[in-house]
């Protein structure tokens, strides 16, 4: 440019505004990242509602967070007490599903505060999460009356904690995971499982200041073994082998009665996720690439123990594998060398969880042993009968589900009672024959409406 050309543009008005186009960058992330920031929220308060408008009917075991809450039996977390204050508005069982619904819509974010964490980009990790959505066992937690939803918020509460400390080694570190674990506790008590993940994931905090290898686990046992005294109400043998009943989902100790079912859960409950695991644990890396903690296999180990105890139609277990299973996909997106495959790869890895789910679903729904029991009793049943019932699972769903007075035919008085239901104008049903039934009742029910429900009791 000349000297009369540069004369001639001096003073006017910038050609290229680069204070002005900085800016409008700027601005425009700031969008941006508050978008990505309010993603995961919209869609775990879709998931939420969602689960709350297709709860699952069917019963789990004794569905003992919700008896334990109507009966007032003491539970081990906050889901007992937030219930009862819940059944001031609505009964236990509808309140312990929105416990689950919110708890699952919760771990949507968490999950990928999770996974930023760990340095994956937003648009990755979104697209793992979705995969993680659909596998049966989390929305089997999101719409059923169990804790397993609280226990997979917790476990990836304390899963983002100890993939921290390979960025802070401070001691407000060791408080955060102490912490975090406790709340995790709160929420699902057999997270008390996860213990020697976090234990072994603090042993790096013992070289720096020259202590014993065991020093920082040894500590976290110690502050997580008194607040489970403390939540046992101080060694309460009761509580302790409800704890115990917990973390081997519904089993009294090892055995391999159950080795059958759990063949066929094992795979069902996280579809593509077990994809995620593999990879995570036993995927080939480059020597660039940093391989997983070693406590990620202490974590995915005691996950699994479960399946040494009870069975998973006592308590859908496993629930604790999710958040590794999501990072585990996640991370194998993002080694994809192409944006192009990795996107591709994503949608073949969503569809193929979604079939799964939906096959898994209506596998449970066709496989519901009280699925016929209870549409006779939806159809025959008022809410002023009194039913006398042998079998628990027809009880629980009389009592929290249908709002019917239950009586049992064992108990003592329980001819007088129907004689005096009757006297009143209440109905009384017997629940299938009752062959052991004592003849005085079932005769005080002949005289009343006596509708069959099930198939008899033996």
């Amino acid at each position: 440019m000349t000297s009369s050309s540069a004369e001639h543009f001096e003073g006017s008005v910038d050609p290229f505004p680069r204070e002005d186009l900085s800016a409008r960058i700027g601005r425009s992330e700031l969008l941006e990242r508050r978008r990505q920031a309010w993603q995961p929220y919209l869609l775990g308060l879709a998931l939420a509602m969602l689960a709350l408008a297709f709860p699952m009917e069917r019963l789990w075991g004794e569905m003992n967070l919700v008896r334990t809450a109507a009966e007032g039996g003491r539970g081990l977390g906050l889901g007992v007490p937030l219930l009862r204050i819940a059944a001031r508005w609505f009964s236990h069982e509808q309140a312990a599903f929105a416990f689950a619904a919110i708890c699952a819509g919760l771990a949507i974010p968490a999950l990928r505060a999770l996974m930023l964490t760990i340095g994956f980009s937003h648009s990755v990790a979104m697209r793992g999460l979705g995969v993680v959505v659909l596998a049966p066992l989390f929305l089997l937690g999101a719409t059923s009356a169990v804790l397993l939803a609280p226990g997979v918020l917790g476990a990836t509460l304390i899963a983002r904690e100890l993939f921290r400390l390979n960025k802070d080694k401070s001691m407000r570190a060791l408080w955060r995971v102490s912490s975090v674990f406790f709340l995790g506790l709160l929420l699902d008590p057999t997270i008390l499982l996860l213990l020697p993940a976090a234990g072994l994931a603090l042993v790096p905090f013992a070289a720096p200041r020259r202590l014993p290898l065991w020093a920082p686990s040894a500590g976290l046992t110690l502050t997580i073994g008194f607040c489970v005294y403390i939540l046992l109400g101080a060694g309460d043998p009761d509580a302790l082998d409800q704890l115990f009943r917990a973390m081997l989902a519904g089993g009294d100790g090892p055995t391999l009665t159950h080795l059958g079912e759990w063949l066929i859960w094992l795979p069902i409950s996280l579809g593509i996720g077990w994809l995620g695991i593999v990879s995570l644990l036993a995927g080939k890396r480059t020597s660039e690439e940093s391989p997983p903690p070693s406590w990620t296999r202490a974590w995915c180990l005691m996950a699994l123990v479960p399946v040494i105890g009870g069975s998973p139609l006592a308590m859908p277990a496993l629930g604790l594998l999710l958040p590794l299973a999501a990072v585990g996909l996640v991370d194998h997106l993002a080694r994809m060398e192409r944006d192009d495959r990795m996107r591709q790869r994503a949608k073949l890895l969503l569809l193929s969880q979604l079939g799964l789910g939906l096959l898994a679903w209506g596998t449970l729904f066709a496989t519901d042993p009280l699925e016929p029991w209870r549409e006779e009793a939806q159809k025959n049943l008022n809410p002023g009968d009194l039913v006398f019932s042998s079998h628990p699972g027809h009880i629980y769903l009389l009592e929290h589900r249908y709002g019917v007075a239950t009586g049992r035919p064992e108990d003592e008085g329980a001819t007088q009672r129907a004689i005096q239901a009757t006297a009143n104008g209440v109905r009384v049903v017997l629940d299938g024959p009752l062959p052991k039934a004592p003849a005085s009742l079932r005769a005080a029910a002949a005289t009343s409406i006596n509708v069959r429900i099930g198939q008899p009791e033996g």
